[in-house]
């Protein structure tokens, strides 16, 4: 199928932008519940952005992202990339699409 002006490409962009948008309908017992999902209220807080956190380790991961300290570089042969914690350069090294020799 073409387009107006004889273009496909004009044509998907047309029937793209008349996509439906799904209505989201939450009764009073869901917004109940999702007021009070947090059990613990957050007693930490960043000092640079006032984050909030509800555990020690939570603000002390979160400040490294402050701080850009990058202490686990990855092991694969060539790579130089490095990473702010342990499980980023694991997710990164078992990545299939990436260190292919």
């Amino acid at each position: 199928l073409l387009g107006p002006d004889g273009n496909s490409r004009s044509h998907r962009r047309d029937s793209s932008a008349q996509t439906k948008k799904k209505v989201i309908v939450a009764t009073e017992k869901i917004r109940a519940a999702a007021s009070s999902r947090r059990i613990h209220p957050a007693r930490l807080y960043c000092a640079i952005c006032n984050h909030d956190f509800t555990t020690t380790f939570a603000r002390a991961r979160h400040m490294i992202s402050h701080s850009g300290r990058r202490d686990f570089p990855c092991t694969k042969r060539g790579c130089k990339q490095s990473f702010s914690t342990d499980s980023g350069r694991k997710r990164h090294e078992k990545s299939p699409t990436l260190h292919k020799p």
